[in-house]
């Protein structure tokens, strides 16, 4: 089945008002600096299924040594109109196409079907990241970290929280680690609502309010991530009272003692369990630890 791919000045008609979609489609061109892609590019491995779509790896037939991911979202809910489908889907590719920084994947372009019943997005091809940290030493899993930290500084300094840093959405590419799935991200007007992301990684608070501050709760995840890079294990299962081990952290038993001791009172205040007290993204940035990891 062809498609229709969209430009980004016709994504600003787009975005300008979401009830003419189907009056703006026929005038959607091609975006004027993506690569070509085509239908005779080979796909080359399936990186899995996910919450919102599936996302397989394509060689380029026409461009040498370039490979491109495509997520093609799942079949829209009975309960929702194309229209509202459409918008649902369409939310991560306005947010990543709003961003240029080297820690954040690159998004070439979207696909709608000329139903409009199936939406791709073309996007950088990254490596599966998690495979390789048991293979990784400390000083480059710290390195990764810290390349972490800077994508997540670039989308706070936007007012952007992601609200899903978790393992399975970062990517490698060209040894860059590369934060992925902005299906949950949100532009930062106020709260955010809802408990989405992953049990392990959520901060205290998501589980407790409906609302939150989604900056302080990326900040607790980058904590979480921390810890299992140093130790290849989370610290709880989740961060509720009902958990032991997170039991035993609010009591006072500090599970951190594992970590180095250099980082012990810096990750304390990254994983400060009230949020308002939680240390922001921009202050690891005066941190003298942190400051000595260095980006390989």
């Amino acid at each position: 089945m062809s498609g229709m791919a969209i430009s980004w000045n016709a994504l600003k008609i787009f975005n300008s008002d979401v009830k003419s979609n189907d009056k703006c489609m026929p005038f959607l061109k091609k975006t004027i600096d993506e690569p070509k892609f085509s239908k005779f590019d080979k796909q080359t491995r399936s990186m899995g299924n996910g919450i919102s779509g599936k996302v397989e790896i394509y060689k380029s037939k026409k461009i040498a040594n370039f490979n491109y991911a495509v997520k093609t979202y799942h079949a829209k809910e009975d309960f929702d109109s194309k229209a509202e489908y459409r918008e649902k889907v369409l939310h991560e590719y306005r947010i990543l196409s709003s961003l240029h920084n080297d820690y954040i994947i690159r998004v070439f372009k979207f696909e709608v079907s000329i139903p409009g019943t199936t939406i791709k997005l073309y996007l950088e091809a990254g490596s599966d990241f998690s495979s390789l940290i048991p293979q990784l030493s400390k000083v480059e899993l710290f390195s990764y970290w810290k390349q972490l930290c800077f994508g997540v500084l670039y989308l706070h300094s936007l007012d952007i929280c992601h609200r899903d840093l978790k393992i399975e959405n970062l990517v490698l590419v060209n040894n860059t680690l590369k934060i992925i799935d902005f299906v949950t991200a949100h532009k930062v007007i106020g709260d955010s609502i809802g408990l989405v992301g992953s049990p392990k990684y959520a901060a205290p608070e998501t589980f407790k309010y409906l609302n939150y501050d989604g900056k302080a709760a990326d900040v607790w995840s980058i904590g979480i991530l921390f810890y299992y890079f140093a130790t290849l294990q989370f610290p709880w299962k989740m961060a509720k009272l009902e958990d032991n081990r997170f039991k035993s952290y609010i009591d006072g038993k500090s599970i951190l003692d594992i970590l180095p001791n250099e980082v012990i009172d810096f990750i304390s205040g990254v994983l400060e369990v009230n949020p308002k007290k939680r240390v922001k993204i921009s202050d690891f940035f005066f941190n003298p630890w942190f400051d000595s990891i260095t980006i390989n």
